[in-house]
């Protein structure tokens, strides 16, 4: 799955933040299908590592506590506690970046050693052990970054110059964060509103180079949005209670929709019966095609639609 900016837009208690909790469950079930890479350390792999939950109203958030599954960071979204959540995430990155880059030396070292004992110098075992040092300083302040090494070949080096300054030998690195970021009903928010940009726009249009691989944003409508936040959106999902003469600046943002063969109004009506006119609670026939829903793909990949259609629809 690719890096992902995915907006939630319909009225209050159509289910906008259980489907983001949903599809947040499906990205760590995905991603935990494919093992951290070591050798990679800057291509974003692996499970993911974080969650933040970021909510206007947290404590009285019931789908929040319904779905939290106890490893998700919650921050209680006043503009203060946004901006020390980008700088936390900043400086996470800032941390981990120049002590990964000292790593990959060092399983190289460990990879490509050949009997320690008779070819370890002083100077190369000083300069590893305070590359180590670092490695374990970063543990100690991220533990849920800690991974176990696989290589067969470095462990076995990484056992011998344990050995070699009898002390226990450590067997396990660090790896880059991978993240998701949740936002609840936060277009009431200036950081999400005003024309300028601030720092919390600027995380989200380097998302892919903080580590942030998806980001789930819900509001009672898109233009609520500021315009920029829109030009970064890869899909969004479209909930009951929004005005029909708004559907249009949603078919605009969508290039890719507009054809020959699929006008304006066949979007609008694609929404009306499918979404809205089908939840009439007397027509039962109606109802066995009924969405909770329209999911709008911008960006897809090859595998964007793998377990969603009938786990979120």
């Amino acid at each position: 799955m690719s890096y992902s900016f995915i907006g939630f837009f319909g009225s209050k208690g159509k289910g906008k933040s259980t489907q983001m909790f949903r599809m947040r469950d499906e990205y760590v079930k995905q991603s935990k299908q494919f093992k951290y890479d070591l050798n990679n350390p800057f291509i974003l792999n692996g499970p993911i590592t974080h969650t933040y939950f970021v909510s206007p109203t947290l404590q009285f958030d019931k789908t929040f506590k319904k779905n939290d599954n106890n490893d998700t960071i919650q921050v209680e979204g006043t503009k203060d506690n946004i901006l020390e959540l980008v700088q936390k995430i900043r400086d996470m990155k800032k941390e981990l970046q120049p002590v990964m880059e000292l790593q990959l030396q060092v399983r190289e070292f460990f990879k490509k050693s050949k009997n320690l004992a008779q070819t370890l110098d002083r100077q190369t075992a000083i300069l590893v052990v305070n590359v180590l040092k670092q490695i374990e300083n970063m543990k100690q302040k991220y533990p849920e970054l800690i991974i176990d090494e696989t290589d067969k070949d470095i462990i076995s080096n990484l056992k011998e110059f344990y050995s070699l300054l009898e002390g226990k030998a450590i067997l396990s690195f660090i790896r880059m964060p991978k993240i998701i970021l949740i936002l609840d009903d936060m277009s009431s928010c200036s950081l999400f509103c005003q024309v300028q940009e601030n720092e919390f726009y600027k995380m989200i249009i380097q998302q892919r180079h903080l580590n942030i691989f998806a980001v789930f944003i819900a509001a009672h409508e898109m233009s609520t949005l500021y315009s920029a936040f829109k030009t970064q959106l890869t899909g969004f999902l479209l909930f009951q209670g929004i005005n029909y003469e708004k559907m249009k600046d949603y078919f605009s943002q969508v290039q890719e929709l507009q054809s020959d063969y699929f006008s304006m109004t066949d979007f609008m009506n694609l929404y009306k019966y499918k979404i809205c006119a089908a939840h009439e609670k007397n027509d039962i026939e109606k109802q066995k095609y009924v969405h909770k829903f329209l999911y709008v793909v911008i960006c897809p990949t090859s595998k964007v639609y793998e377990g969603f259609s009938i786990r979120l629809k």
